[in-house]
């Protein structure tokens, strides 16, 4: 008997001793993300613009650079437990806003997927960029807001993280430009045209005086049969 007491006790000593071990060795990775809005067409910096009070300034038809950080803040620790992988970013666009075309990003589509890539320990962070355009149809003072998703997790594959941020802009739809009506040098028509485009060179405003029909003009001449 007291050789199995011995045994029963030796067992407890070493269930509390993995015990301790476990709570030593726990996975502890942590994740923070950053999305960042800049307008391309107007060469702004980036800013994490949040809301309507800090959202950045765009027209119909500019183009938006965004950039989305993944950053891992834990301290490094040994046998990569503090090291956060597996990290995926999904960012779906909102109304008013399509992939730029042009740009690189042209199979992202309507939503974002960043292929999963690993973020270190410590301060190590990852960072995607993708190009919108917004829509020539956005009415004016649209307040436009994305939000960038984040999901990652432990090497161990039992410490999930995840977080989001946003990124706004306010559309500001310049004013349909004056139009008026002046003659054409060249043509002798009335015709219409912006009023940022008038050229004095090419355009009269005096449009009674230079495009009335002037009458034929008259000449002297010699009639041959009567030669009068």
């Amino acid at each position: 008997m007291r050789k199995l007491n011995y045994l029963a006790a030796s067992g407890a000593a070493f269930a509390l001793a993995m015990g301790v071990s476990t709570v030593a060795l726990a996975w502890h990775p942590q994740g923070t993300i950053t999305k960042e809005v800049k307008n391309v067409t107007l060469n702004s910096a980036y800013a994490d613009a949040n809301d309507a009070t800090t959202a950045i300034a765009a027209r119909p038809g500019d183009i938006l650079r965004y950039r989305m950080t993944v950053v891992n803040p834990a301290p490094a620790a040994s046998r990569q437990y503090n090291d956060l992988t597996k990290i995926k970013v999904t960012d779906v666009l909102p109304a008013g806003v399509t992939i730029d075309t042009g740009s690189k990003d042209k199979d992202f589509g309507s939503i974002v997927v960043v292929p999963q890539s690993t973020a270190g320990n410590g301060t190590k962070s990852v960072s995607y960029e993708f190009t919108v355009k917004v829509a020539a149809g956005v009415a004016d003072k649209t307040l436009i807001c994305n939000t960038a998703t984040f999901n990652g997790n432990s090497v161990a594959g039992d410490a999930p993280r995840t977080g989001s941020d946003k990124a706004c802009v306010t559309v500001n739809v310049p004013p349909a430009p004056k139009k008026i009506q002046v003659c054409d040098l060249k043509t002798k028509q009335v015709i219409t045209i912006n009023e940022d485009q008038f050229d004095a060179s090419k355009y009269s405003k005096d449009i009674e005086n230079c495009c009335k029909e002037e009458p034929p003009k008259q000449i002297e001449v010699c009639e041959l049969a009567t030669k009068s």
